[in-house]
């Protein structure tokens, strides 16, 4: 599974967040909610990914997030773990 994360090299500009098709990219220090289960912001100081909540853009040629980020802050790591289990 690939795991996307903003970088501090973000600086909170919101672009990622505005072409999110999943709304899985939210603004510093918000939390949320899935299903009746409360979870902390995973960042204070820049937006952040919402593992739970992305789906990597399926459906889409290009995570949308990464082409519009004008800082090149999200990568993308691979989940060596979810691959061997």
């Amino acid at each position: 599974m690939i795991q996307m994360n903003i970088t501090n090299s973000c600086i909170n500009c919101g672009a990622c967040a505005y072409v999110c098709p999943a709304k899985a990219i939210l603004q510093p220090k918000k939390s949320w909610r899935i299903k009746n289960e409360s979870f902390k912001p995973l960042s204070s100081s820049h937006f952040f990914i919402v593992p739970q909540i992305c789906n990597q853009c399926k459906g889409f040629n290009t995570i949308q997030c990464i082409e519009i980020c004008p800082m090149n802050a999200i990568n993308t790591e691979i989940n060596h773990y979810d691959i061997i289990n």
